[in-house]
């Protein structure tokens, strides 16, 4: 099946940039979107490709992710860093379906992963996307899942990937989902990321590259 074209487009501007350059904005400082070029794509034969993966026991299309891979980012399956993630089950909601009222309502248990949680469907991608930059080093932001997801991928990968800790202040739950007030934020430790260089009134909002879900990644 021939390749997807895919690049990146300015919201604003509508400027392309292609996706083997590390960007994060563009020179306009607009955000840039990922977009696919679906024109020449056959419908019928990307289904038939993703049907012909199901039940695969090794490789990357054995990932409940990358089955689905030229929708994601379509590379060779020894740059893909994966741990076979996904292809979680679906079990009958019991109780709570019939107190929704609903005669077929089934739950997706993502616990299932293989560090018990659904983080690791997008720190499959992230971590690959870092191998593909050739980044030596990811770093997140978190209250815990998505830190132990990403250890494990980084480890699979040979990636580092430094555990930080903040200290004085609790961790709000919102954590790892907003860090629009980087103030509320106490100074990470330095000493536990000495291979970073961080100073020491360094906060955790810095470590987080714009429009960039984790993992950061660094060269």
């Amino acid at each position: 099946m021939k390749k997807i074209e895919a690049y990146l487009e300015c919201v604003r501007c509508h400027k392309h940039y292609d996706l083997s350059q590390v960007r994060y904005n563009c020179e306009c400082g607009g955000i840039l979107d990922l977009v696919r070029d679906l024109s020449q794509v056959d419908g019928g034969e990307l289904k038939a490709l993703w049907e012909s993966r199901w039940g695969q026991k090794r490789g990357a299309a054995s990932s409940g992710v990358w089955r689905y891979k030229e929708l994601i980012f379509d590379l060779p399956d020894e740059q893909i860093v994966t741990r076979q993630e996904g292809n979680t089950r679906l079990y009958d909601a019991g109780k709570a379906g019939v107190y929704a009222g609903l005669r077929h309502f089934q739950l997706k248990h993502e616990g299932e992963n293989p560090t018990g949680s659904f983080k690791d469907r997008g720190m499959t991608c992230g971590t690959t996307a870092a191998k593909f930059y050739n980044a030596k080093t990811v770093a997140c932001a978190s209250t815990g899942n998505t830190s132990a997801s990403m250890a494990s991928y980084a480890a699979v990968s040979g990636m580092e990937s430094p555990n930080g800790r903040l200290s004085n202040l609790p961790l709000p739950r919102s954590f790892d989902r907003t860090m629009s007030s980087p103030s509320k934020w106490a100074p990470w430790t330095s000493s536990l990321m000495p291979d970073m260089n961080l100073p020491g009134d360094f906060l955790p909002s810095e470590l987080l590259l714009p429009n960039i879900s984790p993992p950061a990644m660094f060269a």
